[in-house]
């Protein structure tokens, strides 16, 4: 696949984050090498977003660059969605949530641009929205 795939975190229709050290776990198994907040996976390359105002140690979002269709980044992708307000999307694509609960604290004008946010269950089915999006 030669695009990007987006995963962000809010509360209260605020951007949020979450630890490193829990995007750092679950994409470990796929981690060739790191640069900062660059790095390089076995399916493709990741970009973090960190969170400034909460320190060095947590993440606002990621960008997985030429996600590859490995079972293994998916299932990655879906874990990290599952953790607080995780919102996955694309270019194409409307959001996916892992929770419906999620969807309170997505921002309006992400909703009203997206679309109505579509709750995922695992990573086949954001596999399954990538492969039936224009």
């Amino acid at each position: 696949m030669c695009f990007e795939v987006y995963l962000q975190w809010f509360r209260d229709e605020d951007p949020d984050s979450i630890p490193l050290s829990t995007v750092s776990d679950a994409l470990d198994h796929l981690l060739v090498s790191r640069d900062g907040l660059c790095w390089q996976l076995t399916e493709g390359e990741a970009s973090l977003g960190s969170a400034p105002q909460r320190g060095p140690t947590e993440i606002s979002s990621l960008t997985i660059h030429r996600p590859s269709t490995s079972p293994d980044l998916w299932g990655a992708l879906y874990a990290l969605l599952e953790v607080g307000n995780g919102v996955f999307y694309f270019p194409g694509g409307g959001p996916l949530i892992a929770h419906a609960e999620a969807k309170s604290h997505l921002p309006t004008d992400m909703v009203n641009t997206l679309g109505e946010p579509i709750v995922a269950r695992s990573g086949e089915d954001l596999v399954a929205a990538v492969k039936a999006a224009p």
